[in-house]
């Protein structure tokens, strides 16, 4: 995986509580949904491999929700995992940079159901990490991918700040070798790779959901941005989207999220 702004400065405690802020925010906010929809397809109902730990977040959210399974993360960067505070018992993070390295042979062969959130945006060879996870996991394993994109971001353009929030968010995707564009692509991604698609899906997040919430996760989006790649968000234009992203909304539905879901199982 490539090393985003946020990794390359992470030498600085800004940006270290910051993107703890925005993980912490992004769990809360889209982890029981995932739950769900993975309860909905039983892949909880053994040891689960996750790939692209970063600080341990969603996969100690992940353990609490099986704790009589085990939950094994994969990543790549030694200084995220030199981070991570206490983890629960049943969830442990080793270090592979998957793709540009195969599953350490201890783990070929041994789960049947491997999560990958919001990792292959950020991977300049997306097929090659998957290609990779296919030759590492059993027939009849399962892949469960999240991620995003942002050509399903909605506005009815009576809240600026959302509207600049997303424009930043674009802006500093495209510069900053992030593919915020995936999220639609992931079908032939995986056939690719060898995986057949079992389901895939768009779940739409909106204000409606929790007014609240929505806006802090996204204003601690731009936060993140502004802080590790300040080259792509003006000082002008965060205090624009944070100061506008703490009033009240105007009433109804103004801003629209994309979350995209896909299963696929190993032939």
């Amino acid at each position: 995986m490539t090393d985003s702004g946020v990794i390359r400065r992470l030498h600085d405690n800004d940006i270290q509580s910051a993107w703890a802020r925005f993980l912490e925010l992004q769990t809360t906010f889209f982890g029981p949904g995932e739950v769900q929809w993975l309860q909905h397809h039983q892949a909880l109902r053994g040891d689960v491999l996750e790939i692209g730990s970063a600080l341990g977040h969603y996969g100690s959210y992940l353990a609490g929700q099986c704790a009589a399974h085990q939950v094994v993360g994969l990543e790549a960067s030694a200084d995220l995992i030199a981070r991570q505070s206490s983890l629960p018992g049943n969830y442990r993070i080793e270090q592979c940079r998957v793709g540009a390295q195969p599953l350490p042979e201890r783990h070929r062969g041994r789960f049947d159901t491997c999560v990958v959130r919001y990792v292959l945006q950020h991977d300049p060879a997306p097929l090659r990490l998957l290609q990779t996870l296919h030759d590492a996991l059993p027939v009849g394993s399962r892949i469960f991918l999240v991620e995003e994109d942002d050509r399903l971001f909605v506005s009815n353009g009576r809240y600026a700040p959302w509207d600049a929030a997303v424009a930043i968010w674009k802006r500093a995707c495209r510069f900053g070798g992030t593919n915020s564009q995936i999220g639609m692509d992931l079908p032939i991604l995986v056939e690719r790779a060898g995986f057949a698609v079992e389901d895939f899906s768009i779940d739409l997040r909106s204000n409606i959901d929790n007014p609240v919430m929505f806006f802090d996760f996204f204003k601690s989006v731009v936060e993140l941005l502004w802080l590790s790649t300040p080259e792509f968000v003006s000082d002008e234009e965060f205090a624009f989207v944070s100061m506008g992203l703490e009033q009240a909304p105007p009433l109804g539905l103004c801003a629209v999220y994309p979350q995209i879901r896909l299963v696929a199982r190993k032939r």
